[in-house]
C-alpha cells in the first residue's frame, strides 16, 4: 500500500475512534452525575474500565483521548497509591492514572514506561488538579537521591540510562525509569498553564513517582530533552535534585543557550565514550560505588555481543520501522536540498 494512502487511513480511523470515544465518554459522565447526586459522599476520584485504545504514533506523548473508557465506580485517593496506579496524562483539568499489571518500574523490565503503560493500561483513574495538589501533600520530599537524565531521541540515552541500571541489579541502591509518560504531558500542559500551577504538579507529580523510594535508594529518571524545559519548575522546590544530559555528541552551544536559560548547573556527557568514562560520573552523580563499573563493562559486552549476532535476524518493532522511515525521510529531503 502507498505510504500517503496508508498514512490517510490511519488518519481516518483515528477521527473515528475520537468520535466513538466522546459519544461513550459523553453517556458515561451522565452515569457519573447521576450517581453523584444521589451520593451521601463526594469521593474524589473517578474509576474507568478501558474499552479501547489507539495511538497514531507510538513515540508521542500518551493523552486522554487514547483511550476509549466508562464510568465504573467512585473511589478515594488511597485506592491508588497502589504499586500498580501510575500517572499517565495531565490536562488543564484533570489528573489521569492508568492500572497496569506490572509493579517494577526499572528499566530492565519496562524499556519504556509511555509504551507499557498504553499496551497493558486495563483500568483509568482521574481527578480533578484542585483535589490532587490537595491530597498528593501527604508526600513531602524524596526520601533519598534523585537524578534527572535527559537525551534527544536515538542519541543513546536509553542504552546509557540501561548502562546505569547494570551497576545495580537488585535495585536496591539505584532505580532507573525510562519515560514515565507524566512528565512528556507537563512539558506540553507548561505552555498553556500559569507558572505556579506548572510549579505545583511538577512537584507533586514527581513525588506521586517517588512515593515507592526507598532510603538510601537513589532514583535516576530518564526523559526525553523538551522536558529539560521543566528544570526551573522542580529546581525551584527541590533545588538538590541533579540534572543531567545525555548526548552521542557534543551540543555545545544549543545547551550553554539552555542552561544559561534555566540558571542550572547540568553537566553534559557523550554517551558514545569508553564505557568506564562515560559511566563513572554518573555513578557519581548518584551517588554509587565506581566500584560497580566492571559490572556495567560486562554488560554493554553482552549486549554489544547479543547485536552482533541477532541485529540482522531480528525483525523491527512498529516503533523501530517508524524511527527509520524519519530518518531516511530526513536524509531524502537533504539529499533533496543540496
Amino acid at each position: 500500500m502507498p505510504r500517503p494512502l496508508s498514512q490517510f487511513l490511519c488518519l481516518i480511523s483515528l477521527v473515528i475512534f475520537r468520535l466513538i470515544r466522546q459519544l461513550i465518554l459523553l453517556e458515561s459522565d451522565l452515569i457519573a452525575l447521576l450517581k453523584r447526586l444521589v451520593a451521601e459522599k463526594r469521593e474524589t476520584v473517578e474509576f474507568f474500565n478501558v474499552l479501547s485504545r489507539y495511538q497514531l504514533d507510538s513515540t508521542e506523548p500518551i493523552r486522554e483521548c487514547d483511550f476509549i473508557i466508562f464510568h465504573e465506580r467512585f473511589g478515594s485517593f488511597d485506592e491508588i497509591t497502589d504499586s500498580r496506579w501510575h500517572i499517565y496524562c495531565v490536562t488543564s483539568n484533570y489528573v489521569y492514572f492508568g492500572c497496569a499489571p506490572f509493579t517494577d518500574l526499572s528499566i530492565e523490565n519496562q524499556e519504556n514506561l509511555t509504551v507499557s503503560l498504553f499496551q497493558d493500561t486495563n483500568h483509568v483513574a482521574r481527578m480533578q488538579i484542585d483535589d490532587f495538589l490537595l491530597q498528593s501533600r501527604q508526600y513531602s520530599k524524596p526520601q533519598d537521591e534523585v537524578v534527572f537524565l535527559y537525551s534527544p531521541p536515538s542519541s543513546g540515552g536509553t542504552r546509557t540510562a540501561k548502562l546505569l541500571q547494570s551497576a545495580d541489579a537488585t535495585h536496591n541502591s539505584l532505580l532507573v525509569l525510562n519515560e514515565p509518560p507524566a512528565f512528556a504531558s507537563l512539558t506540553i500542559l507548561s505552555r498553556n498553564c500559569s507558572i505556579e500551577i506548572i510549579r505545583q504538579l511538577c512537584a507533586r507529580v514527581m513525588l506521586y513517582l517517588l512515593r515507592h523510594q526507598k532510603r538510601q535508594q537513589t532514583y535516576a529518571v530518564k526523559l526525553r530533552s523538551p522536558s529539560i524545559c521543566l528544570i526551573p519548575y522542580i529546581h525551584e522546590v527541590f533545588p538538590s535534585i541533579s540534572h543531567v544530559y545525555i548526548s552521542s555528541r557534543s551540543y555545545t552551544h544549543t545547551t550553554e543557550q539552555l542552561l544559561h536559560l534555566t540558571n542550572q548547573t547540568m553537566p553534559l556527557f557523550q554517551s558514545m565514550a569508553d564505557t568506564a568514562t562515560t559511566i563513572r560520573p554518573l555513578l557519581e552523580i548518584c551517588q554509587i560505588s565506581s566500584l560497580s563499573i566492571p559490572e556495567c563493562i560486562e554488560w554493554k559486552r553482552r549486549e554489544d555481543e547479543t547485536l552482533r549476532r541477532f541485529a540482522d535476524a531480528l525483525p523491527l518493532t512498529d516503533e523501530q520501522r517508524k524511527r527509520t522511515q524519519n530518518l531516511a525521510d530526513s536524509l531524502r529531503s537533504l539529499v533533496v536540498n543540496f
